[in-house]
């Protein structure tokens, strides 16, 4: 994988994962609730703390994920989605960029033709977050959400730094 030119840290939002996201984004797409936190959540492409937008009623869903430090050499950061991948844990692993960051369309089964799609984003060489939206109209609405979410994300990593 390449190195990461402009590393982002995201130690600070480790206690508040739902500061990651702008309140004027989960708003505008109609998330009236605030987020809830998990502080040890397990995701299939990271685990680590994470916010969860619901709405009530509808299945709708968006996620924001940050990845625990991977402290296996061989598979810093994002190498891990592909290493998961071709060891067969996970469905699929499609790279990609956010805002110029590397990132791969990833999730241990291929939700996306109904409506859940999971995305993983290096923002440092060995810092890994995934965003993910679900209950939406296949994969394109779904995966469109969840790197729009990616790139609130970044931005809000870019102006905490």
């Amino acid at each position: 994988m390449p190195k990461i030119e402009q590393p982002l840290d995201p130690t600070s939002y480790r206690e508040k994962p739902c500061e990651l996201l702008p309140p004027q984004l989960s708003q505008s797409l109609n998330y009236t609730n605030p987020g809830i936190t998990t502080l040890n959540g397990v995701g299939a492409i990271v685990g680590g703390p994470a916010c969860n937008w619901l709405m009530p009623g509808i299945g709708k869903e968006i996620s924001v994920q940050l990845g625990l430090t991977n402290t296996d050499p061989s598979t810093p950061g994002l190498a891990r989605t592909f290493a998961l991948r071709e060891k067969g844990r996970i469905a699929y692993a499609e790279p990609t960029e956010v805002s110029g960051y590397p990132a791969a369309f990833a999730d241990v089964t291929d939700g996306r033709p109904a409506g859940r799609c999971a995305l993983a984003v290096a923002v440092a060489d060995s810092e890994v977050f995934a965003a993910t939206a679900q209950g939406y109209q296949g994969a394109q609405e779904s995966c469109d959400l969840a790197k729009q979410v990616a790139e609130a994300v970044i931005q809000t990593l870019k102006e905490g730094s």
